[in-house]
């Protein structure tokens, strides 16, 4: 309640991209969730699930994932174009609003949000996924199985 705010601050405009620093954070979690009585045998994961947490890791995905939505649609004030390269060719498989991803040579450029989001916005299942309205949208993430994505 105190800890994971500010963990999670401005999330969108700075994610770790090396596994240490993102196990350094989930560190975190993982450490209080060993401390709640009974959890202590518990894996990290097993404990995740019987307190009904998600990762770290999996909540900047969605918070990602989430301010995409908001910039394509237009619900914050930034140009989607300056952004992403929308595919607008609806023949392909998947949903009707994918990403181009921009070739990035240096690393900085590489793990902006436009580039780490691309791959994970082109894969959303479309029947799955309802872009209809920013609320319709978070609770069919919430259906969905990003775990993939993520290490823990």
């Amino acid at each position: 309640m105190y800890v994971r705010p500010t963990l999670e601050y401005a999330s969108s405009v700075w994610s770790p991209c090396l596994v240490g620093l993102i196990g350094n954070l989930e560190a975190v979690q993982r450490n209080y969730t060993k401390r709640i009585p009974g959890m202590e045998a518990k894996t990290y994961t097993e404990r995740l699930e019987a307190l009904n947490l998600e990762s770290l890791e999996l909540r900047r995905l969605k918070a990602d994932l989430i301010l995409t939505y908001k910039i394509i649609f237009g619900l914050v004030d930034l140009h989607a174009e300056k952004f992403f390269k929308l595919h607008l060719d609806n023949t392909t498989r998947g949903h009707e609003f994918k990403i181009i991803p921009e070739h990035s040579v240096i690393d900085i450029r590489k793990h902006f949000i436009t580039q780490r989001i691309s791959q994970v916005w082109n894969e959303l299942p479309p029947k799955i996924v309802n872009f209809v309205s920013l609320q319709a949208f978070k609770t069919s993430l919430n259906r969905c199985d990003l775990r993939r994505h993520t290490r823990y």
